[in-house]
């Protein structure tokens, strides 16, 4: 407990990306120094959807942005997942039970939240075992 205290997980490890050939998606999303904390654990990364992605990272500004997961989610690899990437706080436009919903409609389940930065949080989606 104290070395986990010490030694925190980082970023990348709290959303389960490994290392090498991973099919990483990032959409409407502009980081810079995510995109280059990626890119020194993954060999490529796309900007707009591709098939069998391992992750895929949307950041939802507006509940426009929650429309995309249907197509998402049939680009996303059997055991793959969605990170939905929301403004922390009462003041966020996107709310928790919005991209509940959302992803529910979708037919993807939450199983994880993880804070992203200071002013992100990341929602983790995925497809049911049994519609895998």
């Amino acid at each position: 407990c104290a070395q986990k205290m010490n030694q925190p997980k980082r970023r990348l490890d709290k959303l389960g990306v490994k290392t090498g050939d991973y099919r990483v998606v990032l959409i409407g999303m502009h980081d810079p120094e995510f995109e280059a904390e990626l890119l020194a654990r993954i060999d490529r990364l796309f900007k707009k959807p591709v098939g069998d992605a391992d992750l895929v990272f949307l950041r939802a500004t507006s509940l426009k942005d929650l429309a995309k997961l249907k197509s998402l989610r049939a680009k996303l690899a059997a055991a793959g997942a969605l990170w939905i990437l929301r403004e922390k706080g009462t003041a966020a436009v996107v709310r928790e039970s919005e991209v509940r919903e959302a992803a529910k409609a979708a037919g993807l389940v939450d199983v994880k939240v993880v804070a992203f930065s200071e002013t992100l949080t990341a929602d983790k989606f995925v497809v049911p075992i049994a519609a895998r």
